[in-house]
């Protein structure tokens, strides 16, 4: 693409150089009730006004595109967000998953114990 490029701008380099070879000769710009008339080649005047051109072209592409601009960083605004929720919920799920791999509960809550006061051993006195 760059070899490309490259032919296209050399071709376009020799385009202006002879044009401006062939257009050498003054033209006055005059800008009447301010200034006195300036003389300039012709080849300037014409490769001025292309440039002052492509310039306020290359202006008005940017301004258009603003809108274009502005929803993609809406968007990737919230695109983050959507990542930042995505990835809440995948741990979530992740730690819910893990709970439900353990093994369950096989004991039950402890029961008050039933004492069986006659297996008690006795040490030889009744007070008990």
């Amino acid at each position: 693409m760059g070899f490309i490029r490259g032919i296209i701008g050399l071709a376009f380099a020799v385009l202006f150089a002879i044009f401006a070879v062939a257009n050498r000769q003054s033209v006055d710009i005059v800008w009447h009730p301010v200034l006195p008339p300036v003389s300039f080649p012709l080849y300037i005047v014409a490769l001025g006004l292309l440039a002052i051109g492509f310039i306020l072209g290359g202006f008005m592409a940017w301004l258009k595109s603003i809108p274009v601009r502005v929803q993609k960083t809406v968007q990737s605004r919230k695109i983050r967000k959507l990542e930042k929720e995505l990835g809440a919920a995948k741990e979530k799920e992740t730690k819910e998953s893990l709970v439900s791999k353990l093994p369950p509960a096989t004991t039950t809550p402890a029961e008050p114990a039933v004492r069986d006061w006659n297996a008690l051993p006795r040490n030889g006195t009744d007070d008990l």
